[in-house]
């Protein structure tokens, strides 16, 4: 029974994942240098591919993805961080807390709720990782969770 959770699970992740588009950096928290060149905290994000539009005037989606996977596959990946463990969880938040949109169509709505459901699991990772940490990662996190609260409490009922 817990195998077959877990695998709905994972198929509702997935296709949330389809449907996602790449959400920008909140001005709230700190931002990467553009031109800074790929260390353990940069993310790498391939360029848009351009696709073709249809004989009706829409995009082939198909085509798209396809151009997204042949230049993804001549990327090399970034080195693993902490930092990008904790970036979906952080995204998540801002979404919930209205700060991010939550849909592809842009839709934005504030569930307290599940922004503090996040918020906690980076309190956990915070609690475990105490003293493990590099004092640049520890800082990041300590600073992310500020913002993080004081904004939680500012739509909190």
């Amino acid at each position: 029974m817990t195998e077959s959770k877990f695998r709905e699970r994972r198929s509702a992740f997935r296709e949330e994942a389809e449907f996602a588009d790449p959400i920008p950096e909140p001005e709230s928290l700190p931002a990467e240098p553009a031109t800074a060149a790929p260390g353990p905290s940069a993310r790498v994000v391939p360029p848009a591919p351009e696709a073709e539009p249809t004989v009706d005037g829409e995009m082939d989606e198909a085509g798209l993805a396809g151009a997204y996977l042949d230049q993804l596959a001549e990327m090399n990946p970034p080195p693993p961080s902490f930092l990008e463990l904790i970036e979906p969880h952080i995204e998540r938040a801002l979404g919930f807390l209205g700060q991010l949109p939550l849909t592809p169509e842009g839709d934005r709505r504030v569930l307290p709720q599940w922004a503090k459901h996040e918020i906690d699991l980076l309190g956990i990772l915070e609690e475990r990782t105490r003293g493990n940490l590099p004092v640049e990662e520890r800082q990041a996190l300590d600073q992310t969770l500020d913002q993080l609260r004081t904004l939680y409490l500012k739509v909190a009922p």
